[in-house]
């Protein structure tokens, strides 16, 4: 939600608009009734859960494995992707933690959450390739750096048939990072990226 909040397109600060309404009247009603209520506000979610697999990092390695190359620009911005077994192990520790005490010890009510890792867009695709096995196709897609006001240039006819997808090729270029790592809430080693199992 915080990497949609200044979207230009009318959907996503919609959607900005209606999820921050919802938590502040959770928070309201839990701060009445005198319950503890946290809310995760994470950012790239990627990884597969049994049947599950997420609809971010999934997509890429979809392209990877169809294309011979893959243009992007050279100044790409931060991302601090988590993985959805990361976030759920926050979720759960969290929990536990008010449950055995009844406090939540200190923590803020809403919690910005990334993974453990800060790299940009190219360094995490260019991952993102490389852990897959030897015979993979995705392997085999060259990366293509271009200049970044060429990469946009050539994107802008997809704000004609999409505002919401040229905005989502926009952000490639912005630093969307910056959030608590999982590590710390959770007391324990970083984990590199990617975190296994991807879809």
């Amino acid at each position: 939600m915080i990497t949609k909040r200044f979207a230009s397109n009318g959907s996503d600060r919609e959607l900005v608009t209606r999820l921050s309404g919802a938590e502040d009247q959770l928070l309201a009603t839990c701060r009445r009734l005198q319950v503890p209520c946290h809310i995760l506000q994470p950012t790239l979610i990627y990884g597969q859960a049994g049947p599950y697999s997420d609809r971010n990092l999934s997509k890429f390695l979809q392209m990877l494995r169809r294309l011979p190359c893959l243009p992007l620009p050279a100044d790409s911005g931060l991302r601090q992707p988590i993985h959805a077994t990361q976030l759920a192990a926050v979720v759960l520790h969290i929990a536990q933690q008010i449950s055995a005490t009844g406090r939540d010890h200190c923590l803020p009510e809403r919690i910005t959450l990334g993974g453990d890792t800060t790299l940009t867009y190219t360094a995490m695709i260019k991952a993102l390739q490389q852990c897959q096995p030897p015979g993979d196709p995705a392997r085999h897609c060259h990366l293509l750096p271009i200049p970044n006001r060429l990469f946009f240039s050539l994107a802008a006819p997809l704000l004609l048939r999409s505002p919401k997808a040229f905005e989502a090729v926009l952000r490639i270029g912005a630093n969307l990072s910056g959030f608590t790592p999982a590590h710390q809430l959770l007391g324990r080693e970083p984990q590199p990226f990617p975190v296994l199992p991807l879809a």
